[in-house]
């Protein structure tokens, strides 16, 4: 009877583990717009890819600076006009698109905040750079 009972359980582990083989794991989201200027490391042992994206926008309204000395060069920005930014993108994570517009202009990218209202994002491009292996 132990040997049955034993052999219940396993049987039992065995069947969950083959029902859920892997956990789902959902990626983070990147909110913060970080400058494309990048350079392929001056020593690297293994390739590199860097990962960037090209994010056509317009400003539609007043934004609001994360920080109250740049509110006057933010308001100087051309409204209802396409602008664009190149940033590195982290092909690990989720990217908030507008979240990076707002951050990389020094506007408030807060949750929920109403800058969000006031960008228009147009078309977003993908670009990848491999950076060889030196020798």
């Amino acid at each position: 009877m132990k040997k049955l009972s034993v052999m219940l359980a396993l049987a039992l582990c065995a069947g969950a583990a083959l029902l859920h083989p892997a956990s789902a794991r959902v990626p983070a989201v990147d909110a913060r717009g970080i400058a494309a200027d990048t350079e392929c490391p001056a020593i690297a042992n293994v390739p590199h890819v860097l990962h960037f994206d090209k994010i056509v926008f317009a400003i539609t309204g007043q934004l609001q600076a994360a920080i109250t000395a740049d509110q006057a060069a933010l308001d100087k920005l051309p409204h209802n006009q396409e602008l664009d930014i190149k940033v590195r993108d982290n092909p690990t994570r989720i990217a908030h698109i507008k979240a990076k517009v707002l951050s990389f202009l020094g506007a408030n990218s807060t949750a929920g905040h109403t800058n969000f209202g006031n960008i228009t994002i147009i078309s977003v491009s993908y670009a990848a750079v491999v950076c060889p292996k030196l020798p």
